[in-house]
């Protein structure tokens, strides 16, 4: 559902037959969007259990091994480590039905979900650090000048160990 709201809301002219492989809910869909909902399990679930909210992956991990939290947290990432391969290996192929913008679309909503949660709840708790860094991101000018990039450049004479060459 959040795959379809997103390609039928974005820019890019809507093609039928990538239409039609959304709808198929592809695997590509499928871990994308797994890892969303454990990328968000692990930032909130903590808070959420305490306000009476229902178990989350980690508590159901721990409910059903035994496991600790840091050894429930840790299956988890590595959950999610192994279904970011599988996505990046669907992103590396050229035989995708899927043009390279809707695939980096899809992933740029799982993208977000690692930094609104990287540190707790971004998302239903906000942060400061998460609204400061989204106000930057969203009202702060970028320059397109600027006099100490050039000027911050590394010298053989600052780094006589390495090559600049």
């Amino acid at each position: 559902m959040g795959t379809m709201t997103a390609y039928l809301s974005g820019t890019n002219p809507i093609i039928e037959k990538e239409l039609e492989f959304l709808e198929s809910n592809p695997d590509l869909i499928h871990w994308s969007f797994k890892i969303l909902r454990l990328q968000d399990d692990l930032g909130t679930s903590s808070d959420e259990i305490q306000r009476g909210d229902v178990p989350k992956s980690i508590q159901c991990y721990m409910h059903e091994t035994g496991a600790s939290e840091e050894v429930a947290r840790e299956h988890i990432e590595d959950m999610m480590r192994q279904m970011w391969k599988k996505v990046n290996a669907y992103r590396a192929d050229k035989d995708s039905p899927l043009s390279q913008n809707t695939v980096d679309f899809m992933l740029n909503l799982v993208r977000m979900s690692h930094f609104m949660y990287l540190r707790r709840d971004g998302h239903g708790a906000q942060n400061q650090e998460t609204m400061d860094v989204a106000s930057t991101w969203l009202f702060q000018p970028i320059p397109l000048e600027d006099n100490h990039m050039a000027s911050t450049a590394p010298t053989a004479d600052e780094f006589p160990e390495c090559s600049f060459s």
